[in-house]
C-alpha cells in the first residue's frame, strides 16, 4: 500500500490484494474465534478485521471509480 501512494497505477491492485487479504483474514477469525486468548478476544479482532476490511473496500471501490475518469 505504500508503493500505491507512491505510483498512483499501483492503487488498485494494491487495494484490492489488501482488501482480499484482510477479508481472508477476518473470516479465519470469524470462523476461529476461540483462540488462546480467549473467545472475547477473537470476537473484537473479528470485528476490527471485518471494519477494515470494509474501510479497504470503500477505498478500492473510489480508486477504481477515480481510474476510469
Amino acid at each position: 500500500l505504500l508503493a500505491a501512494a507512491r505510483w498512483p497505477s499501483w492503487r488498485v491492485s494494491a487495494l484490492a490484494f489488501a482488501t482480499l487479504h484482510w477479508g481472508l483474514h477476518a473470516l479465519s477469525h470469524i470462523i476461529d474465534r476461540h483462540h488462546g486468548a480467549g473467545e472475547s478476544i477473537g470476537t473484537l479482532e473479528a470485528g476490527g478485521l471485518v471494519v477494515a476490511t470494509v474501510l479497504l473496500a470503500i477505498a478500492l471501490r473510489a480508486s477504481i471509480g477515480a481510474e476510469k475518469r
